[in-house]
């Protein structure tokens, strides 16, 4: 009997440590023609970290066989990316790349040149064999990438036909000779609502995939771009997502999002004139619409936001008000800054003893920080001048 009992505990260890064994990611592949000094690297894409990675020594005509290996906390968006040393740069940079969903499973990579990876990742029409295959998760994603498919492809053909033109019109740079601007600006805005709607009505038709939950949980990440009503709404959507660890996540943003809701009342934060004098938030508002720039003069974006800011003071003059406040650490940079740019609406700067309330109120981690406000309450937040002259068109 001791026997037994021996042989079925001996048993269970061998079945739990064969358990433990399977609860990594292995993800093995052969990528031929891979230049000299490559290193493969496994990235976790959602949190922008390392995993794994594997120096390769293969000449050009070689093939290489590769395996890498981490541990996961359930399905995460990964990218498997080749990097190459880059004088120019002193280290190590990328050179190719293929996204792919797994959790702790076993997937694999079939044999690709090096060249083609490369194509791919340039252009993924040009490879659509390129594909990692896996799970049940990385089935999932694949499809959610081919449903896109044609509309990123049209997105990529504009971009390639018009980049110039889509840049200007992102910028405000507008020629009154020259319509073209506003068209391709125009085109690309269209593209990307269908890519928002495609997406949308993917989650809603696909609710239990893992590729759902982590696009929900993506969006969600986001502040001043939902009401609470609709944070509940999202996240509803994948409530039964087989996906604990995603929902988890999804729950931890939605609480987070919801602090930094659309409709949200706007604080009554300090700020210092031009003049010197402080000032509270709410006697810089216009009567109708404000929107509040938050900038620096070290911020190429926001320098580079000014004349479609101007173009949007002009236009809708009759119901908007723009008040710019600086967050510049030195007041001398701030004032030849607002010089150069030649901006004539009302100015602010945030001073040592503002600066850090102001950014907690409002959620400001990155600069420029755009906010549309009516009656004091905060109906958008962005860093984007044509999502925010969006916001402006909609509101009555």
């Amino acid at each position: 009997m001791k026997t037994m009992r021996n042989i079925i505990a001996t048993g269970l260890l061998l079945l739990s440590i064969s358990s433990c064994a399977d609860e990594r990611l292995t993800l093995s592949g052969t990528i031929s023609g891979l230049p000299d000094g490559c290193r493969l690297v496994l990235v976790n894409a959602d949190q922008d970290r390392t995993l794994d990675s594997v120096p390769t020594y293969a000449d050009v005509e070689a093939t290489e066989k590769f395996k890498l290996e981490a541990a996961l906390d359930g399905p995460a968006l990964l990218r498997l990316v080749v990097t190459r040393y880059n004088p120019a740069y002193g280290s190590q940079a990328p050179v190719a790349a293929v996204s792919f969903m797994a959790g702790n499973e076993k997937v694999s990579l079939p044999e690709v040149s090096f060249n083609a990876l490369a194509k791919f990742t340039l252009d993924e029409s040009a490879e659509a064999n390129v594909v990692v295959k896996g799970g049940r998760a990385q089935r999932e994603y694949k499809e959610f990438i081919d449903s896109l498919r044609p509309l990123n492809a049209a997105v990529a053909a504009l971009w390639e036909e018009g980049g110039e033109k889509i840049m200007d019109a992102k910028f405000g740079i507008e020629n009154e000779e020259d319509d073209s601007v506003k068209m391709y600006g125009a085109r690309l805005e269209k593209l990307q609502a269908s890519i928002d709607e495609k997406t949308r009505e993917f989650i809603l038709q696909h609710p239990d995939y893992a590729v759902s939950a982590l696009l929900v949980s993506r969006e969600l990440n986001t502040t001043y771009k939902y009401s609470s009503e609709q944070i509940d709404s999202l996240l509803n959507i994948i409530a039964a997502n087989p996906d604990t660890h995603r929902l988890d996540i999804a729950r931890q943003n939605a609480a987070a999002a919801k602090r930094h809701a659309i409709g949200m009342a706007l604080g009554n934060e300090e700020v210092t004139l031009a003049d010197g004098t402080v000032s509270r938030l709410h006697d810089m508002l216009g009567g109708n619409l404000t929107v509040i720039d938050c900038w620096a003069s070290w911020c190429a974006p926001c320098r580079m936001a000014v004349p479609k800011l101007k173009m949007m003071s002009g236009r809708y003059a009759d119901r908007l008000q723009i008040v710019s406040i600086s967050c510049d650490r030195n007041e001398a940079d701030w004032r030849k800054a607002m010089a150069e740019e030649k901006m004539s609406w009302p100015q602010a700067i945030l001073a040592r003893n503002q600066l850090d309330a102001f950014m907690a109120a409002y959620d400001v981690k990155f600069i420029p920080r755009l906010m549309l406000v009516k009656d004091a309450k905060i109906l958008i937040a962005t860093s984007d001048p044509d999502e925010l002259e969006r916001a402006i068109k909609s509101v009555e």
